[in-house]
């Protein structure tokens, strides 16, 4: 095979080993106590979880979604609570006088834990319904599982960094946080996330959190954040194609050599056609 012929079928592997598959995948949270929608299932009075299906933009089918409830009392580790569905999204019920039934952290920090069938690498989600402020803090599981760090009645809001979680980012409502929090009204809102294309199966979005986003210590939270979680956005994992393997030098000489030596036979050749 010609040396021309090598590097173009070496350049199309190289362009295929790019293509990554792209899949636009969304999972929205409708409204109702019973929450029984084809594909979804009713609230586990048992487990307090709800689950999902999504929709695909194209023919790579979504994972399904597992979301649960989960809130930390003064002193104690994160408890799992009930997780309801209402007109705006997912919220969450603690006891009486913390909070109402939304993603608050009046008091105790709420947070809903999405449970994808599979990776997938979250970059949107929605609040549709929102009260003074909507700042959150997104965190997602990248570790190996050894610890149970998926397991987040083992653990407090400050320890799960150390358990494998990652704090993907805070985000803010003014877009910046050197700004004050700003009121968003009770208008739905969106939010771009992970900018970073991280991928996990277990994502927190958590009220504005500064017990695990250690960035936040000195944050003043000048309006409380309550939303209830209405959609998420996401797409597959984005994989990384592996190095182009350079020859080894032993190699490239003795490709270096068969040129010179085909170089040299066919100066031989037209020698003796001249002659």
């Amino acid at each position: 095979m010609k040396i021309a012929n090598v590097l173009a079928a070496t350049g199309t592997l190289a362009l295929l080993s790019t293509g990554a598959v792209m899949a636009g995948w969304e999972w929205t949270f409708p409204n109702g106590p019973d929450n029984c929608w084809t594909g979804n299932s009713c609230a586990n009075t048992t487990t307090n979880e709800r689950i999902y299906s999504g929709t695909s933009s194209n023919s790579n089918p979504a994972p399904g979604v597992t979301s649960t409830a989960w809130t930390e009392p003064s002193g104690s580790n994160l408890n799992q609570r009930y997780l309801g569905s209402y007109g705006g999204g997912l919220g969450v019920i603690n006891s009486q006088g913390d909070g109402d039934h939304e993603v608050d952290n009046q008091g105790w920090i709420d947070a809903v834990l999405l449970n994808f069938d599979s990776p997938v690498a979250l970059n949107e989600v929605t609040f549709g319904w929102v009260d003074g402020d909507s700042d959150f803090t997104l965190a997602a599981y990248t570790g190996d599982g050894d610890d149970g760090g998926t397991d987040l009645s083992q653990w407090k809001y400050d320890q799960l960094t150390t358990k494998g979680w990652e704090v993907i980012g805070t985000y803010f409502a003014a877009g910046s946080a050197s700004q004050p929090d700003v009121a968003s009204g009770g208008d739905p809102v969106s939010f771009s996330v992970n900018s970073g294309n991280r991928s996990s199966s277990y994502w927190l979005v958590s009220a504005l959190n500064p017990k695990l986003d250690s960035g936040l210590a000195s944050f003043a939270n000048a309006y409380k954040d309550k939303f209830k979680l209405h959609a998420a956005g996401a797409h597959a994992p984005v994989t990384t194609p592996p190095p182009a393997q350079i020859p080894e030098p032993p190699v490239m000489w003795m490709l270096l050599l068969g040129l010179l030596g085909a170089a040299g036979l066919n100066r031989y050749r037209r020698f003796r056609l001249a002659s």
